[in-house]
């Protein structure tokens, strides 16, 4: 892939290959007006197949209780393609 293109409007990625040609499209759920996601143009400098998230309480995702900051695992059992 070449370039991949998040719309925020439409709620999907697309990832083009080398010859401009569509290879790749997906759903997404990208940002909310309470935590917008970033505008404009990227450079990936890295990929990791199975991240660490971590969960900041000051986002205060609907259902979670929890006040102290918390890292999220991959699951072992679960493998990334």
């Amino acid at each position: 892939m070449t370039r991949i293109e998040v719309d925020k409007d439409r709620q999907t990625v697309k990832a083009y290959g080398p010859s401009g040609d569509l290879v790749a499209f997906y759903p997404a759920t990208v940002g909310s007006e309470e935590k917008p996601s970033p505008v404009g143009t990227f450079k990936i400098i890295s990929i990791d197949r199975n991240p660490n998230y971590r969960y900041n309480p000051k986002y205060k995702f609907k259902g979670v209780k929890t006040k102290s900051r918390s890292l999220l695992v991959p699951d072992p059992t679960i493998q990334s393609v």
